[in-house]
């Protein structure tokens, strides 16, 4: 899957057309109108599994990934506008990237799918379904993680995950609000 995963991403980001962007992005609304794929997966077992997936990747520092979509994103813009200036590209990406996080405060700017794996953890460490290791490992590294991650999650997200944990709201409709607020569905 990571494979595939690469080359639709890179697909996406570097060589659709505005047209297969279009038709990419009708694809995804029309599974998730469905809420179960041909696969059979609904949302909330395909956010699971994207969770899982960047819970596995998330191993390398954040620093470094940070640096990573920065370098990258200044590839493609410089690509795509060579006469840009600095002042330009640093406007873009103080909007596209943010500002570098600051040790012990949440910055509020993470990447959707990030947001998703800290949701998911979050919603496991609630309901008590956090194995001991993965807390432990979390609070080694950020200390309080379950209140950083509280606040850094948008307001909307943050009102979606104290409904579905309260059982007010049904565990695809909160996956599928959640997906739309992320602006992951496209």
């Amino acid at each position: 899957m990571k494979n595939n995963l690469t080359v639709i991403l890179d697909f996406i980001l570097n060589r659709a057309t505005e047209k297969e962007l279009f038709a990419i992005k009708e694809a995804i609304k029309r599974r998730e109108r469905n809420a179960a794929g041909p696969s059979g997966k609904s949302l909330s077992d395909m956010a699971a599994g994207m969770s899982r997936e960047i819970g596995k990747q998330m191993k390398v520092p954040l620093e470094q990934i940070r640096h990573t979509v920065r370098d990258m994103v200044i590839r493609m813009i410089k690509e795509n506008a060579p006469e840009i200036t600095d002042e330009q590209l640093d406007v873009l990406l103080k909007e596209w990237v943010g500002e570098p996080e600051r040790k012990n405060q949440p910055t509020g700017r993470f990447p959707p799918e990030m947001i998703l794996e800290m949701i998911r953890q979050f919603i496991a460490f609630s309901i008590n379904k956090m194995p001991k290791e993965e807390d432990e490992r979390l609070r080694a590294a950020m200390g309080d993680w379950p209140e950083r991650y509280w606040q850094s999650f948008p307001e909307a997200v943050r009102l979606l995950v104290s409904r579905y944990l309260k059982g007010t709201l049904e565990e695809t409709v909160f996956w599928k609000n959640v997906f739309s607020e992320l602006g992951i569905s496209g």
